[in-house]
């Protein structure tokens, strides 16, 4: 579990931590800031297109095996990234960095689930979630002191000591019989694979400075999506794992995911917005106000564990997005009023937020990889993984697309986006509800 972590803590200070420096990329690269932007966007890109093909490999060659050599990956392209190259071959290393952070996470769920007992999995993810929620709240104050005391490239190396340190505890303490070895691997699908969603996400990413040639590649990632599907559908193990979306409880869990890292995203890029520019704080009070969302988040992963012992997962998730619905209402109703609201009531509605949806993280993900076949964990994991990013995508894009629309309201940009977020927990909520009741009568 240490190995893990320290993999989870890396994919946290490569995604979030960057994050906080691109300004000071941009002026010290001598590069536009829309160009700078890439730094982060090609990490993504290489992250979201191959994570299904890692988990398959996985399956294949074993996780402990993908797990180690991604690890190399990231801390190869990390330390070359530390040596402050030009532009071109730093973007060249974070798809490096990316490529072996997606061997990495594709396989860290089916990692748990080999290395706990069946009865502390859900403890065991919980503990995962808490992780990942800290990271998010820590990784940018963790840069902007990097960049107080030092410049950019000590966070890339910062990622070295962890790095080590998850080698040494994987090569001792990772279980070594989690493959059958006896796979294929699909070769022409994980090249379908990679040009759909990458072919998706990159258009995704070029809508905003161009609408045409978004859409172009968005159409044309479709159409390699559907000749993804038609490779795929007959296949006994696929790739993409539709052999597992046919299994009720992954499908529905897999669908309420989307719709709720959509809505945590949504909401998480409209209130900067709404803090800054709408209520007036200064960016210490926004960025300290932010923190509290993934910190409660944190908090209650661990707490769903022991709540599933009271209440059914499903039931547990779906109260989750209640709650989280609740929450971005109460955000969405400041966004509208006049007078605007205090720091503690701003704050009381960022931890209803974090409570609600770690409520449901860590029940759901328990749920998604509990659910399948041993011998199918690699590409639950890479499921798992997979909507989460698809849902923070669309959750990014729609509030996007709310700021372009009302350019000159940000107001009335951030409640829409709310209301979209609290649409999105609404519809996950829902969706956990209706698998709860569908497994009670199933059960009755």
């Amino acid at each position: 579990m240490t190995a893990v972590f320290c993999a989870v803590v890396l994919s946290g200070l490569s995604q979030t931590g960057i994050n906080t420096a691109l300004p000071v990329m941009a002026v010290e690269l001598g590069i536009a800031p829309a160009d700078s932007i890439w730094i982060v966007s090609g990490f993504q890109l290489a992250l979201v297109s191959t994570l299904l093909a890692f988990a398959a490999a996985g399956e294949k060659w074993g996780f402990r095996r993908l797990f180690l050599g991604g690890l190399v990956a990231v801390g190869a392209a990390s330390a070359f990234c530390a040596f402050r190259p030009a532009y071109e071959m730093l973007l060249a290393a974070r798809l490096v960095q990316g490529l072996g952070a997606s061997a990495v996470m594709a396989v860290c769920p089916a990692l748990i689930r080999h290395s706990v007992p069946r009865a502390s999995l859900g403890m065991a993810i919980g503990l995962n979630a808490m992780v990942v929620a800290v990271i998010a709240a820590l990784g940018p104050s963790i840069a902007a002191l990097i960049l107080t005391f030092a410049s950019w490239p000590w966070i890339f190396a910062l990622n070295l000591p962890f790095v080590v340190l998850a080698i040494a505890m994987g090569c001792w303490a990772l279980p070594r019989d989690t493959h059958s070895g006896a796979r294929h691997f699909d070769l022409a699908g994980a090249v379908l694979n990679l040009l759909a969603f990458g072919l998706g996400f990159a258009g995704v990413q070029v809508m905003g400075a161009s609408v045409a040639g978004g859409s172009v590649l968005i159409v044309v990632s479709l159409l390699f999506a559907v000749l993804l599907v038609r490779q795929q559908r007959h296949r006994q193990a696929p790739l993409l794992p539709l052999d597992l979306l046919r299994i009720y409880a992954v499908r529905s869990s897999a669908l309420a995911s989307i719709f709720m890292f959509s809505a945590q995203l949504a909401a998480l890029v409209s209130m900067p917005f709404l803090l800054h520019d709408v209520l007036g704080k200064d960016m210490l009070a926004t960025g300290l106000i932010l923190m509290a969302w993934p910190v409660a988040v944190g908090l209650m992963a661990v707490a769903a564990a022991h709540l599933e012992r009271r209440m059914s997962p499903e039931m547990l998730c779906a109260f989750g997005g209640g709650v989280l619905g609740l929450g971005l209402l109460l955000q969405a109703l400041i966004a509208l009023s006049s007078g605007g609201a205090g720091d503690a009531m701003v704050v009381l509605t960022m931890l209803i937020c974090g409570v609600g949806f770690g409520c449901f993280q860590t029940p759901n993900a328990r749920v998604m990889i509990g659910a399948t076949p041993h011998s199918r964990s690699g590409s639950a994991g890479g499921l798992q993984a997979t909507v989460r990013l698809v849902g923070q995508a669309m959750g990014t894009t729609m509030a996007g697309v709310m700021f372009h629309v009302m350019v000159a309201d940000t107001k009335s940009a951030v409640a829409a986006t709310l209301a979209f977020a609290l649409l999105c927990a609404i519809t996950g909520a829902a969706i956990s509800l209706r698998r709860h009741c569908a497994l009670h009568r199933r059960a009755s």
